[in-house]
């Protein structure tokens, strides 16, 4: 279901738009973007890291107790679709931040050449 989830969020989610609209309305500058990006992509690393057990696996413990106990009565609850679901969000933002970075270099870049 998560990958189901992920396909169709990379095909069809709005990033370009949402990027467009977000930097229309909030000036941002890219230090501030990127800096929020590698927060991104140390969450998502985390994460990565859940070894909670999903079906008939039981993937080795890469986090401590305190933080992994937590994540695997998650997973549990949400019948294992909640940490690669919230992946599959944090992958879009940051698919999002991407392109915000990506149009505010555009826009940097056009500001030299004039």
């Amino acid at each position: 279901m998560a990958s189901d989830f992920k396909s169709l969020s990379s095909k069809f989610f709005p990033t370009q738009q949402m990027a467009e609209h977000i930097n229309k309305t909030e000036n941002k500058s890219k230090d501030s973007l990127v800096m929020f990006r590698d927060q991104i992509q140390l969450f998502m690393n985390l994460l990565r890291m859940d070894s909670s057990p999903v079906m008939f696996g039981h993937p080795p413990l890469q986090l401590d107790e305190a933080t992994q106990a937590p994540l695997s009565l998650f997973s549990l609850l949400s019948h294992g679709f909640g940490i690669p679901g919230i992946l599959v969000g944090v992958e879009t933002m940051m698919d999002v931040v991407n392109e915000q970075i990506a149009q505010v270099e555009q826009r940097e870049q056009f500001k030299v050449d004039e």
